[in-house]
């Protein structure tokens, strides 16, 4: 046996089918060793955030005003102090931003590929294109909108549309329990309730992230026990499988499988069913190229035309840095097959058959990933998108949102369990490891042996590092906005850039 065996003792050991069938495993609670290595997690020191991130007072919110969008002040100076080459950023640099909503909402769209989904086609009288967000959305029925009818019943749902080259706001309807209220709200309510169930969506996405890459994790583990070589590799997407799994539990799920009730008001007899069909159509895709055109652009499958996809897929207005780097996982998948089939070809084919085998037990047999390939190809395509993370988990941080998060949604007031809530999200962007991300080469190569193995990390490594500082110096080519929106712009930076990182896998 290789030495992925002894790992096996730190994965759940149940049955896939079980973590499909009932999206998440009922704990017992976490134990005082996990808590105490979750709480470390903000004082280790990384290089991009030191300990004192932990030493924030979150009970400062308390009684304070939900209108008042100064409570936060404090807390967002401190965050800002606690991130490190701030010299790397422009002088006046805004890690919150500006409040400015309608243009958050153009660089998100641009930007972050959590939100790529909500996106849609519309088309007037006229025939004139328009992009849109249905919230509310009877004739298409999108994910976006599938995902959002699990929102709090009795919160507004907001369409807009946007044009077709800017993606700026050109007109918006907002709906209360059914009825037409668009007269009734002014554009900064319009957007913050948008911005609000963009989140949620959001948050759904990211949970079953954690759920989809600990399914894949799993099969890689059991997949390479035979061999050496590949179970070390494996094991370098699996060093912290259950302590992320417990997190996402705690933070982004309920035991019921809603989005965490401390967070978002869900009705999760609506929403299980909905994450669940979005879970099994994940485990269907084979490549990366899936994950865009069925996922990350699926409102406008759903709803557009062949050129419609075709210019979303290929022009510069929809997450073009998710894009760029993600037209390399091909290659870097195939490199990687390459090296293990030229080292022990018997070894591939019997990895990629222990692969096939273990993901068509997950579910209704849907999986259709048959190779350490295809396996590469979806793992990177997901680490992209988890990398966005950051930057939508600060926007839950702003004010503008959080005032409509909460347990008491009536209050007035924040509560002692808001700025618990406050202190939990603060967690899931404060655990950053330098190095470690997926084509790292630098950091994940130092305990790889075969020499052939670790040239293709190395160059693939190279390659997203001259991506992502060609990128960087592109923002500074505008340095006003890169200080206003950076903050959502540089999820693709170089690593420690803002505090930012492309993970690994949701188990950095």
């Amino acid at each position: 046996m290789g030495s992925g065996q002894s790992l096996l003792t730190k994965v759940p050991n149940v049955p896939v089918e079980l973590i499909i069938d009932g999206l998440f495993l009922h704990f017992d609670g976490m134990s005082p060793e996990l808590r105490s290595k979750l709480d470390a997690r903000l004082e280790v020191e990384t290089g991009i955030r030191d300990e004192s991130a932990a030493t924030f007072d979150y009970s400062t919110i308390v009684g304070k005003s939900k209108v008042d969008y100064h409570v936060f002040d404090d807390f967002q100076h401190h965050f800002g102090t606690t991130i490190r080459h701030k010299h790397l950023l422009p002088r006046d640099y805004k890690f919150f931003g500006t409040g400015n909503l309608r243009k958050n909402l153009r660089y998100f769209l641009r930007y972050n590929a959590f939100f790529t989904p909500a996106v849609s086609v519309y088309r007037d009288a006229q025939g004139k294109r328009y992009w849109a967000i249905k919230t509310l959305d009877p004739d298409h029925h999108t994910l976006y909108s599938k995902v959002a009818a699990a929102y709090d019943p009795t919160f507004p749902r907001v369409n807009v549309i946007l044009d077709e080259e800017t993606l700026d706001l050109a007109s918006y309807s907002v709906f209360v329990n059914g009825e037409d209220r668009t007269e009734d709200l002014d554009e900064a309510h319009v957007l913050r309730y948008l911005f609000v169930t963009l989140c949620y969506f959001a948050e759904v996405v990211h949970a079953l992230i954690h759920i989809y890459d600990l399914i894949l994790t799993t099969a890689l583990l059991h997949a390479t026990q035979h061999d050496d070589v590949q179970s070390l590799w494996a094991q370098q997407f699996a060093e912290n499988t259950n302590l992320q799994y417990l997190e996402a539990k705690l933070l982004l799920f309920s035991a019921e499988g809603d989005t965490n009730s401390v967070g978002f008001h869900s009705q999760s007899d609506i929403l299980r069913p909905v994450a669940k069909d979005m879970l099994t159509q994940w485990l269907r895709y084979h490549s990366a190229d899936d994950v865009l055109r069925l996922f990350l652009l699926s409102g406008i499958h759903a709803t557009g035309t062949e050129q419609d996809m075709n210019e979303a897929q290929h022009g510069p207005l929809f997450i073009a840095e998710w894009r760029k780097h993600a037209t390399l996982l091909p290659q870097y998948a195939h490199d990687l097959q390459f090296v293990f089939t030229r080292r022990k070809p018997h070894c591939v084919e019997t990895t990629d058959g222990n692969l096939k085998a273990y993901m068509h037990r997950v579910g209704d047999h849907v999986s259709t990933i048959d190779s350490l390939a295809s396996w590469v190809e979806l793992m990177g395509a997901f680490a992209l998108l988890h990398g966005n993370t950051l930057s939508m988990t600060r926007l839950l941080m702003t004010p503008n949102i959080f005032r409509y998060l909460g347990t008491a949604k009536e209050s007035t007031e924040y509560t002692t369990k808001d700025a618990d809530f406050l202190s939990s999200i603060h967690r899931t962007i404060s655990g950053l490891e330098p190095g470690r991300y997926f084509f790292s080469g630098s950091t994940l190569g130092k305990v790889i042996a075969h020499p052939l193995l670790k040239c293709i990390m190395n160059k693939f490594d190279g390659l997203v590092s001259m991506m992502e500082m060609e990128y960087y110096m592109k923002l500074w080519e505008n340095p006003e906005e890169f200080a206003d929106f950076g903050w959502i712009m540089t999820d693709y930076c170089p690593d420690g850039i803002d505090g930012k990182q492309i993970t690994l896998n949701t188990y950095v």
